[in-house]
């Protein structure tokens, strides 16, 4: 049964494209037997050029575009704007209801968060089924990717990853549905920046090679993920998940063959 796809992004940079793209390509060559049933946005048209050419791409492909900008509707209930609290406000219950009413006549079986920027409502991720990219190992560091590269390096590890997991009410603690692993050490050009920062002290330079190393896994990463999810190996059920294999599943060999083979969209 072909796999039903919500998008969810905030469309603010080219690594958000990049995994659509992907998983679009994967799509239209019958390599995933899947469906894009609509992209959301929490931006409306003219808020950013970024989402605006990305809009631009979807209409002409004729995948269903469903805008509904969280700026406006923050500033329509006369809020503003909260300030490193740990609570979500409010008025964010009240816009991911919106948000559900919007996304409900589409019918999916899993939704995907790729470069949204917001963090969804208990209420919405305990009534829909939704993934998440996390660039670490399952047993890796937590937290933003820079925190999580930042650790890598301070902890001088020489491996990482990327894993999928199940979105719940608390963030990246989800159940882990599959993960890849990549060096980030052991090959010579990189081994060289590790070697400088021992005589510089400056991890700049390892900080954006790791970076990229990681970015060029996520796409086809997910693009295996999904794959899991449309053959069936893998069942999200109320939130659960439910395979014939032990999960989290390693999906590392599928992902590299997928950023073998396709160098124009999952290779940054």
């Amino acid at each position: 049964m072909t796999l039903r796809i919500g998008w969810y992004t905030t469309a603010r940079g080219m690594g958000s494209r990049k995994l659509f793209a992907a998983v679009k390509t994967a799509i239209d060559s019958g390599f995933l037997d899947a469906e894009i049933k609509f992209v959301f946005m929490n931006r409306a048209t003219g808020e950013s050029e970024s989402t605006d050419a990305f809009i631009r791409e979807l209409l002409d492909q004729d995948i269903p575009v469903i805008n509904f900008s969280s700026v406006q509707f923050r500033k329509e209930m006369g809020v503003a704007r909260a300030k490193n609290s740990d609570e979500l406000p409010s008025w964010r219950q009240e816009y991911d209801a919106e948000v559900a009413n919007l996304v409900r006549p589409y019918g999916t079986d899993i939704g995907i968060l790729a470069g949204y920027m917001l963090i969804f409502s208990p209420d919405f991720v305990n009534s829909h089924v939704l993934l998440n990219l996390h660039p670490a190992l399952p047993d890796g560091p937590i937290g933003t990717w820079q925190k999580v590269i930042q650790t890598l390096i301070t902890e001088r590890k020489t491996h990482s990853g990327v894993m999928a997991h199940v979105a719940i009410p608390e963030v990246d603690k989800g159940p882990v549905a599959t993960y890849c692993k990549y060096p980030i050490r052991g090959e010579e050009p990189i081994d060289l920046v590790w070697q400088n920062i021992d005589k510089s002290k400056d991890t700049s330079v390892l900080f954006n090679l790791i970076r990229e190393i990681g970015m060029s896994y996520e796409a086809p990463f997910l693009v295996a993920t999904l794959q899991q999810f449309a053959r069936g190996i893998i069942r999200l059920e109320s939130n659960q998940l439910n395979s014939t294999e032990s999960i989290p599943i390693d999906v590392t060999k599928e992902t590299l063959l997928s950023r073998g083979n396709d160098k124009s969209f999952l290779k940054t």
